[in-house]
């Protein structure tokens, strides 16, 4: 069993944590953000539901994050693409390229084959779920979402580790949680936090499950980067022409586990 499935993560003693959607190549709202809350690269730290790449402006440099030891992640089905093509033959490639260009993976073929590599070898080790301590909470990060049918977070876990592939599909492309408005909690811990789907504020609740994208990458004013504080939990979201703070403390209902 790969020991990257779940990566776990012990509480910041020094700085602040922040959890930021879905970035898709917009390195520039991201700077941005970072700006707005004064990031300190030496205590902060920051980790991201996945999809880092695409559609934007400057997915390498998104990328390029991993090589940061204040940055986190997990991988999303963009990054997905990018493994498919890598470990496909090469009778599959042409078609995984056609698949993941289309998502806007295009800009991967512009760069030179060591760079390219380079990249994957850096997906490779982003983990499909992390844990956080806070302040007390326990977040789980992942991108997508876990599937209706499991309300328990360790049973999660453990098909998780058992890489089931009902549960594999659903941490990467998963949406019947949102699709179905489903608001049972997961027991087990106090927020899972996801992307993937984007939203718009205030609804991006589900049970105890925040989603933190907002359609970056996508053209359009009310589409936008969000990232959440969480000690203090406020979401700052930048949007083409804006930037809003919203206090998000009343939404966080400690859920109890079982």
């Amino acid at each position: 069993m790969e020991a990257h499935m779940i990566l776990s993560v012990p509480e910041n003693h020094h700085g602040r944590d922040f959890v930021v959607g879905d970035l898709h190549g917009c390195y520039l709202a991201l700077q941005i953000l970072m700006a707005e809350v004064s990031f300190n690269r030496q205590k902060d730290r920051l980790f991201a539901v996945g999809d880092l790449c695409d559609r934007g402006d400057e997915s390498q440099r998104c990328i390029e994050l991993l090589k940061q030891p204040w940055f986190f992640a997990v991988r999303g089905n963009h990054e997905a693409m990018m493994l498919a093509w890598y470990y496909s033959g090469p009778y599959e490639r042409p078609a995984k390229q056609q698949r993941w260009c289309q998502e806007g993976g295009e800009w991967f073929f512009t760069v030179l084959p060591d760079l390219q590599d380079a990249y994957c070898q850096l997906v490779e080790q982003l983990p499909w779920a992390m844990l956080i301590e806070n302040q007390g909470m326990r977040y789980a990060v992942l991108h997508a979402e876990i599937s209706p049918e499991i309300s328990k977070f360790e049973d999660f876990m453990i098909l998780l580790l058992e890489e089931e592939p009902s549960v594999l599909n659903a941490c990467l492309r998963g949406r019947r949680r949102q699709r179905s408005h489903f608001q049972q909690p997961i027991t087990g811990i106090d927020y899972l936090l996801n992307g993937h789907t984007p939203g718009r504020f205030p609804q991006i609740w589900a049970g105890n499950t925040m989603r933190l994208d907002f359609g970056a990458g996508h053209a359009g004013k009310t589409t936008g980067l969000g990232m959440l504080e969480l000690g203090r939990k406020r979401l700052f979201i930048r949007y083409a022409d804006k930037l809003i703070e919203h206090d998000v403390t009343s939404h966080f209902t400690r859920v109890k586990s079982e």
